[in-house]
């Protein structure tokens, strides 16, 4: 089952670990000058300087206290996640100039806003950009300009070095999870709060550490000696899909061994914790996944029980163990342009900002994700607006500037672009939606003008229903005429309106549900209907599949029921008087004060069930008074099923 790695290009685009961009040729111990043998960085300096990370100057310096601006570390991010200028085959070469082509636009824009920009830099940018090392965001703070409008190149600040190499390495998702931050530097208050997961992960992995004053220093700038310090501690970090080595100049390179796959989600084996996938050549094949892989369904991060059969996905493999999947769910909304080729998705979530900026209007948007332990946490994606755009409330098209802070948001990207935005009506009124659905979440499901929506009740939801006044939602009936305002999608006021009547039918079908139970009747002409029944005011457990029932209805909820014509069954509602050894005895109710006591045989083949945990007992588990629900075999008093109802 070894993958055949056939298409590098998608290596490099999803690859979310450490990448060699060496060749296997032995490294030449280079020194400098300026870096004595002791220098505080020497070791680190000749580790990263061999690899070709960070190079020294043509008189043989390596200008160890120079700050490094946000070019420079560009180039350097680029180098050690893969970008290469020798011996590059042409599937590499053709990923470089696609991430280039698909970003360029973008790139330019900033290239123009600033004399200063560092043109040189842009292929390297651009392949940090297709890989999610560097954002738009990011693109802001390498020029900025003075009171008097001077350009002022932007050095590297130690905060901003410690979310790149997080991203870098890959571990962005493991630093999202830090939330201990009992050890604190001196100056903790200082760092932004959405960088602390990444200075704090960095800490836990002894990459950084405070200084003599237990600071950490957020806004300090990064020397060169500093960066490859950083670098040459960071990429000693085990990260999935990589192996990272020791610092011995000796070594030919540090070892990745990364392997792609696409195709369909077929089947996952949770016994043996191996996803079954279907390649694009239509051959399956298995792979090992384990609880730290990375799951992203629609851009969301997910679990491997998330996957659904017949999902189209991207993967990253390491050992033939599944390391970082990134799959659609199937009704996902993902287009691919024929022209350019280029893929789209979509994203849903809240604006958290929207600006002009000196080079392009930017917005952000929070996408609230969920990790492995069920538990919520946001990350934010900054994207430039394409000059296509189109940006709508609604149905109505909005300039940028009526963009709001909090709005819900539907985008269409690519890469860090956005090339149309979709932002939800915030004040919604809807008159008599029909109510389809509601379910243990407090949402409803209502179907308006041949639309279907949902809609969330808060605490503070008024509801109101006609005959009853103010009320819980539980109380609403499905199939009530419903009038609504709501705010995006919570409710703030529901008035709903009921019709009583009666309804006569055969039993077709009774269903029982953690949710809410109801009956399926056929009707005098031969239509089945489903009908729910409303909890506490009938025995679902005393309904029998065949007999003749008139329903009275509460819109389309049963309130009572009704035994018009009685067949005989094989099934029995009631509550245990006597048990001995094989049998019990049963005094069963089945419609109104009648009753009648009835002797059940059990032997070895009668399965016991707990209704509510739908856990299987033993009969040494059945107790007097008891309520249960018995399926008997072939008209006899044998017991085929026993269904414990209370204990």
């Amino acid at each position: 089952m070894k993958f055949n790695n056939t298409n590098f290009k998608k290596t490099l685009a999803l690859s979310l670990v450490f990448v060699s961009v060496t060749s296997n040729t032995a490294f030449a111990n280079l020194s400098f000058h300026d870096v004595p043998q002791n220098h505080w960085a020497y070791e680190e300096i000749s580790f990263i300087a061999d690899r070709g990370y960070i190079a020294g100057d043509t008189s043989g310096n390596f200008k160890p206290d120079d700050n490094i601006s946000k070019f420079e570390t560009a180039v350097i991010l680029a180098r050690v996640a893969g970008f290469k200028y020798y011996d590059i085959s042409p599937e590499e070469q053709n990923y470089f100039n696609r991430a280039y082509e698909k970003n360029r636009n973008l790139i330019l824009q900033y290239s123009n806003a600033f004399t200063r920009w560092s043109s040189t830099a842009d292929k390297e940018i651009a392949f940090l950009l297709e890989k999610e090392i560097l954002t738009v965001e990011d693109l802001n703070q390498f020029i900025v300009k003075d009171a008097n409008g001077n350009e002022q190149l932007r050095a590297l600040s130690r905060v901003e070095c410690a979310e790149f190499l997080v991203r870098l390495i890959g571990k962005t998702r493991d630093a999202l999870l830090v939330t201990d931050f009992s050890s604190p530097f001196s100056d903790h208050e200082h760092i932004p709060e959405s960088k602390l997961p990444f200075v704090y992960y960095l800490k836990e992995e002894a990459v950084i550490s405070p200084d003599e004053n237990g600071n950490f220093n957020p806004f300090s700038t990064v020397t060169r000696a500093s960066m490859a310090s950083l670098l040459d501690k960071v990429l000693r970090i085990e990260t999935n899909g990589s192996t990272i080595t020791d610092k011995d100049p000796s070594n030919t390179a540090v070892s990745a061994i990364i392997e792609t796959l696409s195709g369909k989600v077929d089947k996952y084996y949770p016994n043996i914790e191996a996803l079954q996938i279907i390649d694009n050549d239509g051959k399956k094949n298995l792979y090992a996944i384990s609880p730290i892989s990375n799951i992203y369904i629609d851009s969301y991060l997910k679990t491997v029980h998330d996957l659904k059969s017949g999902m189209p996905f991207v993967a990253v493999v390491n050992n033939n163990t599944i390391a970082d999947l990134r799959a659609q769910s199937i009704s996902t909304d993902t287009s691919v342009d024929t022209s350019t080729q280029t893929t789209f998705s979509r994203l849903e979530g809240v604006i958290s900002s929207a600006k002009t900026e000196i080079a392009a209007n930017n917005i952000t948007i929070e996408l609230r994700m969920l990790n492995p332990f069920g538990e919520i946490f946001v990350d934010q994606r900054t994207f430039a607006l394409a000059d296509d755009c189109e940006i709508q409330r609604g149905t109505t098209k909005i300039d940028f500037e009526d963009i709001v802070v909090g709005d819900v948001v539907t985008a269409k990207v690519s890469g860090n672009s956005v090339h149309s935005i979709l932002l939800k009506e915030k004040d919604i009124s809807l008159e008599s939606a029909i109510l389809l659905e509601k379910n243990e979440d407090a949402v409803l499901v209502l179907e308006h003008l041949g639309e279907i929506h949902e809609f969330k009740v808060l605490d503070t939801t008024s509801v109101t229903r006609q005959g009853s006044g103010e009320t819980s939602w539980r109380n609403l009936r499905v199939g009530d005429s419903i009038d609504l305002k709501a705010e995006y999608d919570n409710l703030i006021e529901v008035r709903a309106f009921g019709v009583r009547s009666t309804v006569d039918g055969i039993v077709e079908e009774v269903r029982i549900g953690r949710n809410g139970s109801s009956v399926v009747l056929k009707n005098n002409d031969g239509q089945l209907v489903t009908y729910g029944l409303i909890t506490d005011t009938i025995d679902v457990y005393g309904l029998r599949v065949g007999n003749r029932v008139r329903l009275r209805l509460d819109s389309k909820e049963a309130e009572t029921l009704i035994t018009l014509e009685e067949i005989s069954s094989n099934y029995s509602t009631g509550y245990i008087t006597h048990i001995s050894a094989g049998k019990l005895e049963l005094f069963s109710m089945l419609n109104g004060p009648s009753s009648s006591g009835r002797t059940v045989n059990i032997d070895t083949d009668t399965l016991i069930i707990n209704s509510r945990t739908g856990e299987l007992l033993s009969q040494h588990s059945l107790k007097n008074d008891m309520k249960v629900y018995v399926v008997f075999k072939n008209n006899s008093n044998n017991a085929a099923a026993i269904t414990v109802l209370s204990e």
